[in-house]
């Protein structure tokens, strides 16, 4: 899917593989700055862990669920053009 923000545009995908989700967002023009993001859980049930990478880099993130999403809490991020963000969720 698309997205568009004041300052730049991307898209973004969630899929499925087993008891992973994978939320890919990709920055292609501008800039998008994040310090949280809410993301649908596709499968209900328990998260083992959570891993968020910033073009090959690993950040450390806090979570909550609240009704059912996922709310990501970032140290404030700065994406730029080209700049790809994984959040990868495990289910136990």
């Amino acid at each position: 899917s698309a997205f568009i923000t004041a300052e730049g545009w991307g898209s973004f995908n969630q899929t499925l593989k087993g008891a992973q989700q994978i939320n890919a967002l990709q920055l292609a023009f501008g800039t998008l700055r994040l310090k949280k993001i809410n993301l649908q859980k596709l499968i209900k049930g328990q998260i083992s862990n959570i891993l968020l990478v910033l073009n090959q880099k690993e950040i450390k993130v806090k979570s909550k669920e609240i009704n059912g999403k996922l709310l990501v809490e970032l140290p404030e991020l700065v994406l730029k053009k080209n700049d790809s963000l994984t959040i990868n969720i495990n289910y136990k």
